[in-house]
């Protein structure tokens, strides 16, 4: 018997003995022991795993005298059934791999520090615990959702991760060091400016399930690297995408069997339709007293907040002009108008300077065409209509990146290809991204963003 063979024959899997057909037949099936326990008149019983699926077996003790948890092995017996479960009944032990002996104790892996469940989510589909179930739930909302979409008529692109050229938004990006054949660059933090490049060339319902980084501090709701879910909609507004969003969530709801209601984080959240939308003047006027449109600049923003006898929010990112204000506003909004929200909630109509690159609203330049969702305090996408005015889209890249340079960002590029394509003439769409992780902690019960990640980057090694 050899401990490491290099061809495996078999003629089922532990998934297909479920089925009838198998019933009373020989076979033989690979897998992994993950429980092996003597019984009387020289027997043991024990578990086959693969896929995420278990076998019960039982076999003559002498077949595995040298056999332990956590070996590879192809059993071959008769398949049989006792009471409601499969057994097979095994005449033959083929080892394929031995596992090395000082993990002989990740057996007892259920008592092991959560820290190292994230560390190793291999164990965790060995020894089938609920955090195993939970990443095997991602992976098939992952397939899900590419299958909505695709069944609309929607196609899935590749676009770069490697970006040459500085993000325009305020976020600290992951910096790639220049190589042999490589300048320095950053990884991806969103592809929005991509997206919207397609859009320019004629594609008209696309998206990308895929990875984005951002250089931010790990938390129980974010990653440096994360996926996000991005879609583009030529000749559409943003009302289009929160529709499609809401019944993306419903239909991934029904194929967990839900009913479009979650428990999360203990609390049942009603996912039925028609979720609440609000905007932000009515919202910051209902929770603060503010009305925010009549604040056009940081200066009268803030003395609106004193007249409301609130504290003025202290910002320490070193930002001035539009970005300071915004950040301003976002303090506001996220400590007294998020916690307000009950059920998933739609906050649109930003104010200009916390709009982004978005349209304005036709007759009302100082409101912005962009929402964002929130679940449970978890902000899960961010759409908007892209400006489609390309000397106003320059006009605020060139602003962004003024400021960014102000606070000492090295930023000496603008992404020009991007520019290049508003010039050319985007039609009136609608873009934004999903994160997907976040929309997996709510479906999936995990309130912390580690838990429906099967690895972890970066400061967790």
């Amino acid at each position: 018997m050899t401990e490491y063979k290099d061809d495996v024959q078999f003629t089922a899997s532990v998934a297909d003995l479920v089925r009838p057909a198998y019933h009373g037949l020989s076979v033989r099936v690979p897998g992994r022991v993950t429980l092996l326990e003597k019984q009387n008149a020289g027997y043991v019983r024990g578990c086959l795993r693969d896929a995420g699926k278990n076998l019960q077996f039982e076999a003559p003790a002498s077949l595995f005298e040298t056999i332990e948890v956590l070996d590879l092995v192809v059993l071959s017996g008769q398949v049989f059934n006792q009471g409601p479960s499969v057994v097979l009944d095994v005449k033959e032990v083929e080892l394929l791999t031995r596992t090395a002996a000082k993990y002989r104790s990740t057996a007892s892996w259920g008592s092991a520090p959560l820290a190292e469940h994230r560390a190793f989510p291999e164990y965790e589909f060995i020894f089938d615990t609920d955090r195993a179930k939970r990443l095997q739930r991602r992976l098939q909302l992952m397939q899900a959702t590419r299958h909505f979409l695709d069944s609309r008529g929607f196609l899935e692109v590749d676009t770069p991760f490697l970006v040459p050229w500085p993000d325009i938004a305020p976020v600290e990006p992951v910096r790639v060091s220049p190589g042999r054949h490589v300048r320095q660059g950053d990884l991806r933090i969103a592809n929005t400016e991509f997206m919207r490049r397609l859009l320019v060339a004629g594609f008209d319902r696309i998206y990308q399930l895929g990875r984005c980084f951002r250089d931010e501090e790990p938390s129980w709701k974010h990653e440096i690297e994360f996926t996000q879910l991005t879609f583009g909609i030529a000749y559409a507004t943003y009302e289009v995408l929160m529709s499609l969003i809401e019944e993306l969530v419903c239909h991934l709801l029904s194929l967990m069997g839900c009913q479009n209601e979650v428990s999360y984080n203990g609390k049942l959240i009603d996912f039925n339709r028609p979720w609440r939308r609000i905007t932000v003047q009515e919202t910051l006027k209902q929770t603060t007293g503010i009305d925010i449109l009549a604040c056009p600049d940081r200066d009268s923003l803030e003395k609106a907040i004193r007249d409301a006898g609130l504290e003025v929010p202290k910002v320490h990112d070193g930002y001035g002009g539009l970005l300071a204000q915004a950040r301003v506003l976002d303090v506001l909004i996220d400590k007294y108008v998020i916690p307000t929200f009950e059920g998933p909630t739609w906050l649109y109509e930003y104010p200009f300077y916390l709009g982004g690159p978005a349209k304005e609203i036709i007759g009302r330049p100082e409101v912005k065409m962009r929402a964002e969702l929130f679940v449970e305090k978890l902000e899960i996408a961010n759409i908007s209509v892209p400006q489609n005015d390309p000397k106003k889209v320059r006009a605020w890249y060139e602003e962004m990146r003024r400021l960014k340079v102000e606070k000492g960002w090295d930023t000496p590029y603008l992404d020009e290809h991007y520019l290049h394509s508003m010039e050319v003439g985007i039609p009136v769409a609608t873009t934004g991204g999903l994160g997907f992780d976040r929309l997996a902690m709510v479906l999936l019960d995990a309130v912390d963003i580690r838990d429906v990640m099967l690895f972890l980057t970066g400061a967790q090694y």
